[in-house]
């Protein structure tokens, strides 16, 4: 981006910070042109139950080992696809009209998922 949209209260990023964005973009045009979608990730997020970070109940440098993990943390058991889609739905103004396509880029932890990223942490 080069200019700033009037909704927005701060600056474009200089473009040598936007250049170390290419290889995000990169791969987000490869995952787009495969038929990752707005509607398809939404699905998703809400599929595995993800909790957005400003939705947690503590703030991420307080998810310690000593604390409550209710209210901040992913559920295991995924919802089901058809109350995913209905979600997913409502947050979207254009939405597919097969619910089908939301399910074309399989996602962890589903057999097939495509990984972008493998971090490796050395905690103890």
């Amino acid at each position: 981006m080069r200019e700033r949209p009037d909704t927005w209260k701060c600056g474009v990023s200089p473009p040598e910070c936007q250049a170390r964005l290419k290889v995000f973009i990169d791969v987000l045009q490869d995952l787009a042109k495969k038929g990752l979608t707005a509607p398809a990730t939404i699905a998703n997020f809400h599929r595995q139950r993800v909790i957005p970070l400003m939705e947690r109940r503590l703030a991420i440098f307080e998810l310690t080992s000593e604390a409550a993990t209710e209210g901040s943390r992913m559920s295991c058991v995924l919802l089901s696809i058809d109350a995913a889609a209905h979600r997913a739905k409502s947050a979207m103004a254009h939405f597919p009209s097969d619910p089908e396509d939301l399910w074309k880029i399989k996602m962890r932890p589903e057999k097939g998922y495509i990984s972008l990223v493998s971090p490796t942490f050395d905690c103890c």
